[in-house]
């Protein structure tokens, strides 16, 4: 299982993403929010070897950040968001997101295709 820290390797002669060491950053990654992962080794290493698997990356947004996502069995979307070797944010989503050459998978100007979180008239 991967620590804190300690990457797996990369794609295309890259070090590869790591976690943070900082626990602040840890803390804001992992939790048991909505959206979020719980810190366990198994989750780590699930966000570990998606921000390393360039099968699962979608690519940078305006801001140089890498993105990757990959949809569960259950139909979840994991996903990671990675700057300069580090992992920024991760976590899962229920209802899968679309990316979005501008901000990834935050934020998307063009809303939810499905209007799934917006208010019925």
């Amino acid at each position: 299982m991967c620590e804190k820290g300690h990457g797996i390797g990369g794609f295309n002669k890259s070090r590869g993403n790591i976690l943070p060491s900082g626990e602040a950053q840890l803390r804001h990654i992992f939790g048991s929010r909505k959206g979020h992962l719980v810190d366990t080794p198994r989750n780590r290493q699930k966000l570990m070897e998606l921000a390393n698997d360039e099968t699962y990356y979608l690519g940078k947004d305006k801001l140089g950040i890498e993105w990757y996502a990959r949809t569960e069995q259950d139909g979840t979307q994991t996903w990671v968001s990675a700057l300069n070797g580090t992992i920024q944010e991760g976590g899962s989503n229920v209802t899968p997101r679309v990316w979005d050459k501008e901000t990834g998978l935050n934020r998307n100007p063009h809303g939810n295709p499905r209007n799934v979180f917006r208010k019925k008239n």
